[in-house]
């Protein structure tokens, strides 16, 4: 027999699938052994086969049936309590807890309420104070350090756990990229302000024969200058505004005044006019001003207009308010107008200062002013017209020499900037003395008086400044004083030529920025007045040096603090509440004596009374609910009580009680430090319980104190005996 690994290939596949021997298969050729595997195949494998495939199919229905119909959750609850109990299931939720997953909230609130977190996870919450607001943040579960600082930015309290918080992670590419975006949009600030701001300049003086102005304003498209100062300076002027304008020309001309000082220049700065220039003149004074100068001022006027005439310049002569819409900037133009000048002629020996035309320059909320020689008289009229506002810089009025300052002029102006333009001449010595507009600022003055004055300005205030005699106004108005005239028939504006009509006219126009007022009264009656919510610190007195002042009713409710002082109270009806108050040298009546009438009531309040008499009355003070009083000097004529304290403190000292008793009542204290003789002692109600009053009685040489006993006046000293 041969050897199998012998055996050709496909007669030993035929004898290893058939089982015939392997002598038969050698015997058989090819063919025969070919026809017998066919029919192999057909008979027996292809049967089994088909066998086989029904059998898998019955067992796998019978393994699905089988799991889907039994009932194993009777096994499951007994494994998961078997598990529990044992703590196998806490320490693989444990296991689970710890895992470096994220867990997910809404907001932090419900980061910070959450009750599944322990050490070392890490969070995500999905926006700040609601879903997807755009500011989630990663944060780290970790155990509370002592140093650490809950201040709910970086470090976040955990509403149930006292020794965990959750610590913000910075992401250093998200802060990078917020630094980056915060400085892009401050470079396209930046870049916007830049591109739409306005210059100011005005000219060195350090050349000047004395005073003069021009200023020139340059603005994204067009230029104004205002006034063009005088004729010896205007080379110099001109060579500056050359410079500055860079190949630009000047579009509007504004005069304020024909004085030489403010239109000298004029002709010599036509080189730098544009071909389509307007100018802007006051208007003709002519019928309104009788001046002794007025000659000298008509000459320099038909100059001017010779001038425009000759060469065919634009002009118009301003006899309205009127606004400029230039650029995207505004010019108001005021004081020039038949009733301003109608007025300033019915004045007595007017300036022509007065007739100056001023112009407002708002640009955003930037507000600039050109005030030309405006003096007192021209600021009174504006005032009384409403043309006077908070201004971020102006031209101070006439030069700043002489005292052409209006105190409630300063005061609503107010600018943040403020420049002088006084050259070097005799002026100088004046101006270092006065510098009156700045002293009304409170500013500190600049020992240097020449030099460019330049400012730029955007939509939304002073970008720079430039100029050694440019004052800003740093601090609040004190000691602003203004003046009471009720019999005054003039226009009010609060100053002693121009006094207010009323009290409460003032208390309607107090700017928020006063610390300290003093209001000086002329004498006369006041009739009801009210100082309700006010808290700048108020002194009331008198003009005269004797003052004849009497109010009849008055009423100070929530005030900071109230001095009044050589004022009569005639009908005794003075309310003091929640505020304040202090009264010195004052005289207080109440015609009626019945019963409830006083002459002061307050009730929460601080009252201190500093030599005041009190007289015709039922009850001088009645200190009612939680007031304190300091009463010094005062002397008291009442027909039952001088001083009734119900629930209050009263303090007294050298007080002359000539009728009239001291009346402490629910809880309420009067201690005096008055001293006197064993019969001057002090009488009081012997009803009422007041123990504590000092007395020094210079009769025993010792102090002594009040001590109520068996509804009797009782005094003891200091060793509690009875003296």
């Amino acid at each position: 027999m041969n050897k199998l690994d012998k055996i050709k290939p496909f007669i030993n596949m035929c004898g290893t699938i058939g089982n015939i021997p392997t002598s038969y298969l050698i015997s058989m050729s090819y063919e025969e052994q070919l026809l017998w595997l066919c029919n192999f195949l057909e008979n027996t494998i292809i049967p089994n086969v088909n066998a086989n495939n029904k059998a898998v199919q019955e067992l796998h229905n019978y393994v699905m049936n089988y799991f889907v119909n039994l009932d194993v959750q009777e096994e499951i609850n007994n494994k998961l309590d078997e598990m529990a109990e044992s703590g196998e299931l806490e320490d693989i939720i444990s296991l689970y807890l710890s895992m470096n997953c994220i867990f997910g909230y809404d907001t932090i609130s419900d980061l910070k309420d959450a009750i599944n977190l322990i050490d070392g996870n890490i969070v995500k919450t999905l926006g700040n104070t609601t879903y997807n607001d755009g500011y989630g943040s990663f944060f780290k579960i970790r155990e509370i350090e002592e140093s650490n600082v809950i201040d709910e930015i970086h470090l976040f309290a955990l509403t149930n756990f006292d020794n965990l918080l959750a610590e913000k992670i910075i992401d250093n590419n998200i802060v990078n990229l917020e630094n980056a975006v915060d400085n892009l949009e401050n470079s396209l600030d930046s870049l916007e302000e830049n591109t739409n701001t306005i210059g100011i300049y005005a000219p060195s003086l350090a050349n000047s024969e004395g005073s003069q102005m021009c200023t020139l304003l340059i603005g994204n498209n067009k230029t104004i200058l205002f006034d063009t100062g005088r004729v010896n300076d205007a080379t110099s002027n001109k060579n500056y505004f050359e410079n500055k304008l860079n190949g630009r020309k000047i579009d509007y001309i504004i005069l304020s005044h024909y004085h030489n000082d403010h239109i000298g220049g004029f002709s010599s700065f036509q080189s730098l006019y544009s071909d389509n220039i307007k100018v802007y003149l006051p208007m003709n004074f002519d019928s309104y001003y009788n001046g002794s100068d007025k000659a000298q001022i008509t000459q320099n006027r038909t100059d001017i207009i010779d001038f425009l005439t000759t060469n065919n310049i634009e002009y118009e002569e301003v006899s309205t308010d009127k606004v400029l819409d230039i650029d995207n900037f505004k010019v108001e133009l005021t004081n020039s107008t038949t009733q301003a000048y109608t007025y300033y002629l019915s004045v007595v020996a007017p300036s022509y200062n007065s007739y100056s035309m001023n112009a407002l320059v708002r640009y955003g909320d930037t507000k600039v002013l050109f005030t030309g020689d405006s003096n007192e008289i021209t600021q009174n009229y504006l005032l009384s017209q409403n043309q006077v506002e908070k201004v971020n810089i102006m031209t101070s009025p006439h030069h700043g020499y002489e005292r052409y300052a209006n105190t409630e002029y300063v005061r609503k102006t107010n600018p943040d900037y403020e420049f002088e333009s006084l050259g070097n001449s005799s002026y100088t010595q004046e101006q270092a003395f006065y510098y009156d507009y700045a002293y009304k600022l409170d500013n500190k003055l600049s020992n240097q008086y020449y030099g460019n004055v330049e400012y730029v300005i955007s939509k939304y205030g002073v970008e720079s400044v430039n100029g050694s005699f440019v004052r800003g106004n740093k601090y609040p108005f004190k000691n602003y004083t203004v003046y009471v005239d009720p019999s005054f028939t003039g226009v009010s504006y609060g100053t002693s030529t121009n006094p207010y009509k009323t009290i409460g006219q003032v208390f309607m126009d107090l700017p928020k920025n006063l610390t300290d007022i003093n209001i000086k009264l002329a004498n006369g009656t006041y009739d009801d007045l009210r100082f309700n919510n006010i808290s700048n610190n108020i002194s009331i007195s008198g003009i005269s040096d004797t003052p004849v002042i009497i109010f009849t009713q008055c009423t100070i409710k929530n005030c900071g603090s109230i001095n009044i002082s050589n004022v009569s109270f005639t009908d005794g009806t003075l309310n003091v509440i929640n505020s304040k108050a202090f009264f010195d040298d004052c005289t207080l009546a109440c015609p009626d004596t019945t019963s409830g009438n006083y002459c002061i009531r307050s009730s929460r309040s601080i009252v201190e009374m500093n030599n005041c008499s009190f007289s015709n009355c039922h009850t001088g003070v009645y200190a009612q609910t939680t007031s304190i009083y300091h009463i010094i000097g005062c002397t008291f004529n009442c027909s039952t009580y001088a001083i009734y304290s119900d629930g209050s403190f009263v303090g007294i000292k050298n007080y002359t009680l000539t009728s009239g008793t001291l009346r402490p009542t629910g809880g309420g204290q009067i201690v005096s430090e008055t001293a006197g003789t064993t019969s001057a002692r002090p009488v009081f109600n012997n009803s009422n319980y007041m123990r504590g009053y000092t007395y020094f009685d210079t009769t025993l040489g010792k102090p002594i104190f009040y001590y109520n006993q068996s509804s009797q006046d009782k005094w003891v000293d200091a060793t509690g005996t009875i003296v």
